[in-house]
């Protein structure tokens, strides 16, 4: 193997530990509370249920509906970035599509795309910054 191409090899590994620890550090930065991370762990699947429908919902933009569509794909895949079993990353990606849909089309959409639990509900809006809804039967 020649030099140069140890070096190119050096190099690209450089930019891809640079972009992981760079994307980790972005992951860290944005996680919610840990109680409320747990629950939403907990409610993945009701999650990736969630920005399915969203994905698939006309009344939302293309550009949502893709974001929504990215979300739910990253949060099905097997591979994070960080490992097992901590799930903070799956959280966190998909607490940043379902803020940016909150933003502009409000909570009526995702209460109808959500097909979770109330405390999975209320680790939701927890983790979109709203005050949680107690059932109160």
């Amino acid at each position: 193997m020649s030099v140069a191409m140890m070096v190119g090899l050096a190099v690209l590994g450089a930019v891809l530990l640079g972009a992981w620890l760079a994307a980790v550090g972005w992951v860290v930065a944005r996680r919610p509370a840990a109680e409320v991370r747990e629950e939403l762990s907990r409610s993945l699947p009701a999650l990736a249920t969630c920005l399915d429908a969203l994905s698939r919902d006309a009344r939302l933009e293309e550009g949502l509906r893709a974001r929504a569509r990215r979300a739910g794909r990253y949060v099905a895949w097997p591979i994070d970035l960080l490992p097992y079993p901590i799930h903070v990353d799956d959280v966190v990606i998909a607490l940043d599509a379902l803020r940016r849909i909150h933003a502009v089309h409000g909570l009526g959409v995702l209460e109808e795309a959500w097909a979770g639990d109330t405390l999975g509900w209320n680790a939701l809006l927890a983790g979109l910054g709203l005050p949680r809804e107690w059932e109160t039967a």
